[in-house]
């Protein structure tokens, strides 16, 4: 398969929509959050809050066509993530839709791992993610390893809360605000009750303009923040950006850590030229936040080999 294209400017891309949903459906007052009760012709969305997603969970035709009615944004989202992620609520995991203020008022997807279902004490860690092109936060371009990552990460300790943000519009991330407004948002009424660890964002490919979109807005809130092959080549202020909010949070304590994952070769930046375009505007980026996995062979293409690879 060829690998997909990257090109500064893209063209707006058509993404399929989902395909209709299992006959099969529970009623639906399960799904509303605690307290709401379903209207008449389905749910209130104006006071539902949230809306969650478990194997045994689910949201008929109906009541997808009623959230749309209210929120196509979130109809929506429930309709994809109902559909994209069954694999992950067939292993116990739970996934709440909701608005965040911190992502302009669009839905966000959260991912609660079996562990913390069962057990919602546990400490654990928070990663807000930024998809890149071809794609939506809740439905994964088919090649992204995005679903097995977070699958892969439901052994691993401390349990990882993945929050998938979803953009303005295709290949629009001007609706990013505030990273910490989004992550506190995707948490509330979860019943979460064990310490929280430290929150990563991370933005794939094109998600690199929901990471500048929340530095534009003084609200990159990240304990370390994970650029995946994210930069591109002749785009300068992407490296000025981050190596400036790096410069800017350098007296924090502890400092915030950066991570630039760099995995292909000709199509995005490597690690040369990103340090260069720094330097066109007097700032660094030492060798010690990169990690260069060009000329590496992998089992799909470099470039989505890089979405969600773990620290």
């Amino acid at each position: 398969m060829p690998p997909p294209r990257v090109q500064s400017n893209p063209r707006p891309i058509a993404v399929p929509g989902p395909r209709d949903l299992p006959d099969r459906a529970p009623s639906p007052s399960p799904g509303l959050a605690e307290g709401v009760a379903p209207a008449r012709d389905g749910f209130d969305v104006s006071r539902a809050t949230k809306l969650e997603l478990t194997k045994d969970r689910q949201f008929s035709p109906q009541d997808i066509a009623a959230i749309k009615r209210r929120d196509p944004a979130l109809g929506q989202a429930i309709e994809n993530a109902q559909k994209s992620f069954k694999s992950l609520l067939d292993k116990g995991a739970k996934i709440s839709v909701t608005a965040s203020a911190g992502n302009g008022g669009k839905p966000v997807l959260t991912f609660v791992p079996p562990a913390l279902v069962n057990n919602p004490g546990l400490p654990h860690d928070l990663q807000v993610h930024y998809h890149g092109m071809h794609g939506l936060a809740s439905a994964p371009n088919g090649e992204s390893p995005l679903r097995e990552r977070i699958a892969d990460s439901f052994n691993q300790t401390p349990p990882t809360v993945f929050v998938l943000p979803e953009w303005n519009g295709t290949n629009d991330w001007s609706n990013v605000k505030n990273t910490g407004t989004t992550a506190d948002d995707a948490v509330k009424g979860l019943g979460l009750t064990g310490k929280r660890g430290q929150l990563t964002v991370s933005a794939h490919s094109l998600g690199r303009n929901a990471v500048f979109s929340a530095i534009k807005n003084g609200g990159l809130k990240a304990d370390r923040l994970d650029m995946q092959d994210a930069f591109y080549k002749g785009q300068s202020d992407g490296p000025r950006t981050v190596a400036q909010w790096l410069k800017d949070r350098a007296g924090d304590t502890p400092p915030p850590q950066l991570r630039i994952l760099v995995t292909t070769n000709g199509r995005m930046s490597d690690k040369k030229s990103i340090q260069d375009e720094a330097r066109q505007h007097g700032l660094t980026l030492p060798d010690a936040v990169f990690v260069d996995q060009s000329g590496q062979r992998f089992s799909r293409d470099a470039h989505w080999e890089a979405d969600l690879k773990r620290w």
